[in-house]
């Protein structure tokens, strides 16, 4: 069902005028076949810049997706294969998320692990991405060296806004790109405080990306809005917004 889910989805995004599509994450090989089918000719779809599974802890977020490791040299050995599965960079879950056995606000790998994907993905000629629910995550991975911050999201281990200025000019200095997901950025915070807080919290984001997104945008800062490939896209109308607030794919 995953499969042909995502081919539909594939299908929809090129017929409404999506022409490439970068995932941030797919279970097993199931985007990689996919682009292999479109390259064929076999399917329809757009240009896919993929990443395949993400990098996670045990038990880790998206972990179930099939590339857990524990430790700098099964990291090391992870960002290996999945290059060698096609893979055009490398996505890390830097903290918990939305998957029940991981931990939303707190940091999922160590620095000597953190620093080896990164080093190996770089050595392989590949960029990396780090999704990031808190504070502490971002900073981590931007001191080991990644390239792009998914979410970013500014708060502490308890739940607690924890914005610093110093660590969002330090993303943006060194990654370009902010990529924002409200869809997957709330789960974890409704589900904990209750779905009333969720809505609540979804509205609020969805708004300051809208309106503070063009802020960023007029003062030069690159954002991407992104849905999600093998899950539910995102209306028209609010791609719509989302793309009139940064640079939407």
């Amino acid at each position: 069902m995953l499969t042909l889910q995502t081919a539909r989805n594939a299908r929809t995004s090129l017929f409404s005028g999506v022409t490439t599509i970068r995932e941030n994450g797919s279970k097993n090989a199931t985007t990689l076949r996919l682009r292999d089918a479109v390259r064929e000719g076999r399917e329809t779809g757009p240009r896919m810049v993929l990443s395949g599974r993400p990098v996670s802890i045990i038990g880790g977020h998206m972990g179930y997706f099939g590339s857990e490791v524990t430790g700098p040299v099964e990291a090391r050995a992870m960002v290996s294969q999945l290059v060698k599965e096609g893979a055009d960079y490398i996505k890390i879950t830097a903290t918990g998320g939305s998957t029940r056995t991981s931990f939303p606000l707190l940091p999922a790998f160590d620095a000597d692990e953190l620093g080896a994907i990164v080093d190996e993905a770089h050595n392989l000629g590949r960029l990396t991405a780090a999704h990031c629910t808190s504070t502490q995550g971002t900073v981590n991975s931007l001191d080991a060296g990644v390239d792009m911050i998914i979410h970013s999201i500014f708060k502490d281990q308890y739940g607690n806004d924890e914005f610093r200025e110093d660590v969002a000019w330090a993303a943006y200095k060194t990654s370009g790109w902010r990529v924002s997901t409200p869809d997957q950025a709330i789960m974890p915070f409704g589900r904990q405080h209750g779905d009333s807080y969720g809505r609540s919290y979804e509205s609020y984001l969805h708004a300051s990306l809208v309106g503070g997104g063009r802020r960023k945008g007029a003062r030069g800062i690159n954002m991407i809005s992104s849905a999600l490939l093998g899950g539910r896209l995102w209306s028209p109308s609010r791609a719509r917004s989302m793309t009139g607030a940064g640079q939407g794919e």
